[in-house]
C-alpha cells in the first residue's frame, strides 16, 4: 500500500458525514476496501468489523484534526477571540455555531461596505 493509496482512502472516509462512506485496511493484504452505505451492490466481507483483521481508516473528526484546524486558525488570524471561540467548542454542533461566529460578522462587513458609500453618494444627488 501506498502512501498516495492511504491518503486517497482517508479522503473517501470524509466524504459523507460518519458512517455513510468508509474504508478498511486488510491488515494480512494491505488492500482498502471501500464501502458506502446505501450501495447494494457491496461485496464486503463478512467479518469487515472484526478488528485483528481490519483497520478502519479514520476521518478527520475521529482523528480531531479539523478542531485542531480551528484552534490554529483562530490564534493566528483572530487571537482576540481564543476564548470566544473555547466557548463555542464547550457543546456538541460546535462547528455550525463557529461557522456563524466567522460569517455573521463579514456579512456586517459587507453589507457596511456596501451600502454605506451608497447611501453617502445618493445623499450627494
Amino acid at each position: 500500500m501506498t502512501f498516495d493509496e492511504l491518503d486517497m482512502a482517508q479522503l473517501y472516509a470524509n466524504a459523507a458525514g460518519y458512517g455513510d462512506y468508509g474504508a478498511f485496511i486488510n491488515r494480512a493484504s494491505g488492500e482498502i476496501i471501500y464501502y458506502y452505505e446505501d450501495e447494494e451492490f457491496n461485496d464486503l466481507p463478512d467479518d469487515l468489523d472484526d478488528g485483528e483483521k481490519y483497520l478502519a481508516v479514520p476521518n478527520d473528526y475521529e482523528l480531531d484534526l479539523v478542531k485542531s484546524m480551528v484552534f490554529r486558525f483562530v490564534r493566528a488570524f483572530i487571537p482576540d477571540e481564543e476564548d470566544q471561540v473555547y466557548h463555542i467548542f464547550r457543546k456538541q454542533g460546535a462547528y455550525g455555531r463557529f461557522k456563524n461566529f466567522l460569517i455573521i460578522p463579514m456579512v456586517f462587513r459587507i453589507v457596511v461596505i456596501i451600502l454605506v458609500p451608497h447611501r453617502l453618494w445618493r445623499q450627494d444627488l
